[in-house]
């Protein structure tokens, strides 16, 4: 996992035959709209692609489903339930189970797969409940234990693309896509999310950042695809 290696350090041989693709970002940014155009694009060019929707858009029954459930009862839009221990182990289980059932078996058959959101994600939200709620533990600490708790369950993306733009385009893309208004204190919090983010991946070698906000959909997947092709046939 990302915060138990260092950098520099010689990589272990990939333990699998495809390359797991995470898009990263605050809600606003185009994320998902751009994994479906990213996904179209790749199978044009003959790759096999799967591509696993974030939280909000989980639709696989089981385990998982159960899960985000729980998380969705209470009506917060971040799914928060009020114990951030509790959220953060639940999240756990439910990558651990998406690993296992939908991920792992995709890149082992060779497939490209791309997740709308993944481990930075995990961390960056996960981050801010755990200090408001241990204030006296350092944010090292605190990312320490989440990445102890993900590591048999979780798994690392090859690449990892941040997309980005200034916190108002996000906030209004989102409230007029959802057809929300976010309260003061919800925007707060996406505030400190952008600044979760910017800890959490400062930790994860190779990240991508990619400024999305004078970009069309075509020119960011443009982005994408030839640094996806680049790192495939390397």
């Amino acid at each position: 996992m990302i915060l138990r290696s260092k950098r520099g350090e010689e990589k272990a041989p990939r333990p699998y035959k495809g390359y797991l693709i995470a898009l990263e970002g605050v809600s606003g940014v185009g994320k998902t709209t751009i994994l479906e155009e990213l996904s179209r694009r790749l199978q044009d060019l003959g790759y096999a692609v799967y591509t696993k929707p974030n939280l909000l858009h989980y639709r696989e029954k089981g385990i998982g489903f159960k899960i985000k459930q729980i998380l969705s009862e209470h009506g917060d839009k971040f799914l928060r339930i009020g114990s951030p221990v509790v959220a953060a182990l639940l999240i756990a289980a439910k990558r651990a189970y998406d690993i296992q059932n939908f991920i792992l078996p995709a890149l082992n058959s060779g497939m490209l797969v791309i997740a709308d959101r993944a481990i930075a994600t995990y961390y960056a939200y996960h981050l801010i409940d755990l200090k408001n709620a241990f204030p006296h533990i350092s944010d090292k600490d605190l990312l320490m234990w989440l990445s102890e708790i993900d590591r048999l369950g979780g798994i690392t993306p090859d690449m990892t693309f941040y997309l980005y733009t200034n916190f108002w385009t996000a906030i209004r893309r989102s409230e007029a896509r959802d057809k929300i208004r976010y309260t003061d204190s919800e925007l707060e919090y996406i505030r400190k999310l952008l600044e979760a983010y910017d800890k959490v991946l400062r930790e994860i070698p190779g990240v991508r950042k990619i400024d999305v906000t004078d970009k069309t959909v075509t020119e960011v997947c443009e982005i994408l695809v030839q640094e996806i092709l680049k790192r495939v046939h390397s």
